[in-house]
């Protein structure tokens, strides 16, 4: 229904509707009149923390834009970045994480392609690399603290902690805020009078990118990676930014040894101590 057109709420709606129906296919799922409200109550309590998010993203919202903050966005971003593109990406990052919050993508979007992709064309960004900067970086509100209404609702359905949730979003996520760089250091991403070859090798360079800046982030790999490592490897995702061949050489050189590094270090110590450093995914007990 989305696809053809229908709103959101519309689209739940008929989504409910035809879970019921198809629960009565089943003996033990058919929702009885007594299962409907037990539903409709544990759905009510999951919904609060998504909306006392949704109020506190509200207020700060409305303070930017009541106040005509919102309105000087571009502007400031242009001053204090002293016209510095990797400053004014930063700034214009970190605006669109605010703006963002508790707003659907479209609305996101709309609020920060008015507000601060001027400033990116102005300091020389390319008018469609500028927007795609702005609308990831306002779809990536979702899951930044301390609003991150996409853990929040993860939250209610795990009843875990949506804060940690939003956190560990945001460490496995971390390949995804590099995204945008990409888009403004590697515009080939963009198919736009470039080769196709261009283009695979951009793709494929943005992807090694992501993953390294993840895996720096995370701090494993096979095995556990110390501080050196850890910043090698976001060395190697800010290297994969460029889009010069040499630099990407360079990065995956980095980015290659220390897979290495790490693969050996690790299967040595384990062949020397008879335990080592334990895989990622074993236990502290060696178990899987």
């Amino acid at each position: 229904m989305l696809l053809n057109g229908y709103s959101i709420m519309l689209s739940s709606f008929w989504a409910v509707v035809a879970s019921m129906i198809v629960s009565y296919f089943s003996r033990g799922s058919a929702q009885t009149p007594r299962r409907m409200v037990e539903t409709a109550v544990t759905a009510a309590y999951a919904v609060i923390p998504v909306a006392l998010a949704c109020a506190a993203a509200g207020c700060i919202i409305g303070i930017i834009t009541l106040t005509g903050v919102g309105l000087k966005f571009s502007t400031l971003v242009v001053l204090l970045s002293g016209g510095q593109l990797p400053l004014a990406l930063m700034l214009t990052m970190l605006t669109c994480l605010i703006l963002g919050m508790g707003l659907p993508t479209a609305a996101a979007y709309i609020l920060v392609a008015t507000l601060v992709a001027p400033a990116l064309v102005d300091l020389g960004v390319g008018l469609l690399a500028a927007h795609l900067f702005v609308l990831y970086s306002a779809m990536l509100s979702s899951i930044t603290p301390p609003v991150a209404l996409a853990a929040y609702a993860a939250a209610s359905i795990s009843q875990g902690n949506p804060l940690k949730i939003a956190v560990l979003a945001c460490q496995f996520g971390m390949g995804a805020f590099a995204v945008p760089y990409f888009f403004v250091y590697d515009p080939a991403l963009l198919g736009i009078d470039v080769t196709w070859v261009q283009v695979v090798v951009s793709f494929i360079t943005a992807i090694a990118g992501g993953v390294s800046a993840s895996i720096a982030m995370l701090g494993v790999l096979a095995y556990r990676l110390n501080i050196i490592e850890r910043l090698g490897f976001a060395l190697a995702a800010v290297l994969f930014l460029n889009s010069d061949w040499r630099y990407d050489a360079l990065a995956a050189i980095v980015a290659g040894a220390l897979v290495f590094w790490n693969l050996r270090k690790g299967a040595a110590e384990e062949i020397t101590t008879g335990t080592g450093t334990q895989p990622v995914e074993k236990t502290s007990e060696g178990e899987t």
